[in-house]
């Protein structure tokens, strides 16, 4: 029974050495470590049979072993053999095709009854590919030229420090290698943000979402990074280890901040710009506002013409009948009760032909005292719409004069407004003269503008400015309230009239001005005025 156990113990042992990946070995604790068993594996290894070995046969395992590596490999066995402790060795072997090979040995000594050693027990595995993929992967990390790899203990201490980081940072990897971060690199307060970071990376794996940081060089200058972390898995007993990759962006940086001084540079430039236009577009509408001025004080003159010259007709005719009068009353006859009576009644008659031109001329002294209030102010008061439009009728009717064209007022009967006369007058006199200019100037034969008012559903005040002329081509019609366009240039048009008439309406007034669509069944444009009756802002 007992050789059948040990026959089967046996059986089992083989199968299991000939499973394992690696070579199993027992050998002598001699200079030539003479096999005494070696499990099938060795071939794999090796390319010779585990026949060649035991007793050394053929060759010794020994023989084996590379050259550069034997001394090592007998001092580290010996060692710990001497110690009474395991040996864990990494070495090159050279197989039967000349191919060198890196294999991992781990084993103990087994003592005999003198405490001597007698045997070691090992096994043996083939760590070739690894190291390739070790060496490859420390190339590509000492090679790198754009990132700085470097690797840390969960504390921040350094433990590795590749030259991309040396050149990022500053410091070399002697003088990285083994240090806390906060040592040379990094401030208190950036430290601690680091370690835990590591910390939460240990906690939830994975890695850090990539970020941006900077810190001071120890030439003076600063490095600019985008860096990320991750954990890698280490021995046991060696504690975590963590990755960090910084990518140096100093150049993205550089052209970050020269980008930032052009945009304030071109900020500053636009306001500067755009304070001048602004200025520009001031003394331009102060222009437009006494433009509109002298029209309204050439129709007032104009005005006033008819009742001054009635005043001073009667005036003169008057004084004629006194001075015949009074010569009649020291060389005549005794003057008669019914001569008397008709140069009393006469003189009457005189009288109220004068006071009513008088009242007719202060009444267009009034009106025209309000409307240079407003145009030069642009104060806001209360008015109605008809009233307001009658007082400006005058200077509006002024550019028809010398044309064949007619001006038509239509406006809404008492339509109460709380806003600002002023620019509104402004608005309809740019209008109308645009109307005149653009649209009846290619009718020799006379045309109509036409301005009329209308109070909406929604309380808002309608002032439509038509005309009977040429129309405004599909292609410009985008472009009319664009500032500086015009299709008179060199004409007289300066191309702001539209755009200050649209500013004023959609500013001050607190409406809206359109180009209404085009009529294919009437000829002629139509801009349309909206305006709330109490304009926005403070009553």
């Amino acid at each position: 029974m007992a050789s059948a156990g040990q026959a089967h113990g046996a059986d089992l042992l083989d199968s299991l050495a000939r499973r394992f990946p690696g070579v199993l070995y027992r050998c002598s604790a001699d200079e030539h470590w003479t096999m005494g068993y070696l499990s099938p594996g060795i071939e794999a290894l090796s390319g010779y049979p585990p026949e060649d070995f035991i007793g050394n046969r053929v060759r010794s395992y020994a023989s084996l072993i590379h050259p550069e590596d034997r001394e090592k490999v007998d001092r580290e066995v010996d060692v710990a053999v001497s110690k009474g402790q395991p040996f864990d060795i990494e070495y090159r072997l050279v197989d039967a095709a000349g191919r060198v090979r890196w294999v991992q040995e781990r084993g103990h000594a087994v003592l005999d009854e003198g405490g001597r050693a007698q045997w070691l027990d090992g096994v043996i595995l083939e760590t070739t590919g690894t190291r390739r993929l070790a060496e490859q992967l420390s190339a590509i990390i000492e090679h790198t030229p754009n990132v700085a790899i470097q690797s840390y203990s969960e504390d921040g201490v350094v433990l590795s420090w590749n030259p991309a980081a040396e050149r990022l940072f500053g410091w070399r990897a002697d003088q990285a290698i083994g240090r806390r971060l906060d040592e040379f690199l990094l401030s208190p307060e950036d430290f601690a943000g680091f370690v835990a970071g590591l910390k939460e990376i240990a906690e939830r794996g994975g890695a850090s979402s990539p970020s941006e940081w900077t810190c001071e060089r120890p030439d003076g200058g600063k490095a600019h990074c985008l860096a990320t972390q991750f954990e890698i898995p280490s021995g046991e007993g060696e504690g975590r280890v963590f990755i960090c990759m910084d990518v140096d962006v100093g150049e993205l940086h550089a052209v970050r901040e020269a980008l930032s001084r052009s945009n304030q540079e071109l900020e500053s430039r636009v306001a500067d710009r755009s304070l001048a236009l602004k200025q520009a577009m001031e003394q331009l509408m102060e222009a437009e506002r006494l433009a509109a001025l002298g029209r309204i004080v050439a129709g007032v003159a104009h005005e006033l013409n008819t009742p001054i010259g009635n005043a001073r007709t009667t005036a003169s005719t008057l004084k004629d009948w006194i001075g015949a009068f009074r010569e009649r009353l020291g060389e005549g006859p005794p003057l008669r009760r019914s001569e008397l009576e008709r140069f009393v009644d006469d003189s009457l008659e005189a009288a109220l032909l004068m006071e009513r031109a008088a009242e007719r001329a202060a009444e267009q002294i009034t009106h025209f005292k309000q409307v240079a209030v407003d145009q030069h102010g642009g104060q806001r008061r209360g008015f109605t719409l008809d009233a307001m439009l009658r007082d400006v009728a005058p200077s509006l009717q002024l550019a028809f004069r010398a044309t064949p064209h007619r001006f038509v007022m239509e406006p809404a009967a008492d339509v109460a407004m709380d806003s600002f006369p002023g620019p509104l007058e402004q608005v309809l006199a740019i209008l109308v003269q645009n109307a005149l200019r653009h649209g009846l100037e290619e009718r020799p034969e006379g045309g109509v503008v036409r301005v009329s008012t209308r109070l909406a559903s929604d309380d808002s005040v309608v002032i439509e400015v038509e005309d009977d002329g040429v129309g405004i081509p599909d292609a410009i019609r985008p472009k009319v309230f664009d500032p500086f366009f015009t299709t008179r240039l060199g004409r007289g048009g300066s191309g702001l009239g539209l755009h200050i008439a649209h500013n004023l309406t959609t500013g001050l007034l607190g409406g809206t001005l359109e180009l209404a669509p085009a009529n294919p069944t009437r000829a002629g444009s139509r801009f349309v005025l909206r305006l709330p009756r109490v304009a926005p802002g403070n009553a």
